[in-house]
């Protein structure tokens, strides 16, 4: 497919033999666009779901923990936090390379406008206002990416604060039970 040209003894600069050849490299490139950009998108939507299990998980377990009496409760919503917190940063990292992927397929279609041209047309622009106007109706209040955001930083900070008042208001001393074999005073409590 190249050829190798020489500048100087020491280098080689690659060159096309035709025209064609360059353009069939630049539809390869274009077709693997497609794959990459779904890809991302699907790590997107993995991370949105790995969120909430762990949002779930976590609160189902501090409540057994606070309800069981254990005093360390506090410290089940600390890593969760912290893997939120990564999710988010992964998200916006991942947020980046598909939106450069199709930055990249507009390039690629040239004149042609292809589904490329379309994602970045209703994409909300970077300098889009906070609030609708007449004139940019769009904002970034509606953005999928505005709603992960808040997502994955309100949850991350909710479990936070749930570590503290969990911290600030211990569980009370009767609910705990005395020894690992006996049971809770609640649980002999008859119904």
């Amino acid at each position: 497919m190249f050829t190798r040209r020489r500048l100087s003894a020491r280098f080689t600069v690659p060159t096309l033999r035709s025209a064609t050849e360059g353009e069939k490299m630049k539809d390869k490139v274009y077709e693997e666009i497609g794959p990459n950009y779904r890809f991302f998108l699907a790590w997107r939507h993995a991370a949105f779901a790995g969120g909430l299990v762990i949002l779930w998980g976590t609160c189902s377990l501090l409540i057994s923990a606070y309800e069981k009496g254990l005093t360390i409760a506090w410290l089940i919503p600390l890593p969760a936090s912290l893997a939120l917190f990564s999710l988010w940063l992964a998200d916006r990292r991942t947020r980046q390379i598909y939106r450069s992927l199709t930055q990249a397929g507009k390039a690629l279609e040239d004149n042609n406008p292809g589904p490329h041209h379309a994602l970045t047309d209703i994409g909300i622009p970077k300098d889009a206002p906070w609030f609708p106007k007449k004139d940019k109706p769009l904002s970034k209040f509606f953005s999928q990416s505005f709603a992960l955001d808040c997502f994955f930083v309100g949850s991350a900070l909710g479990l936070l604060m749930a570590a503290f008042f969990v911290f600030d208001h211990p569980p009370s001393i009767e609910n705990r039970p005395q020894s690992i074999t006996e049971p809770c005073d609640r649980a002999k409590a008859p119904r």
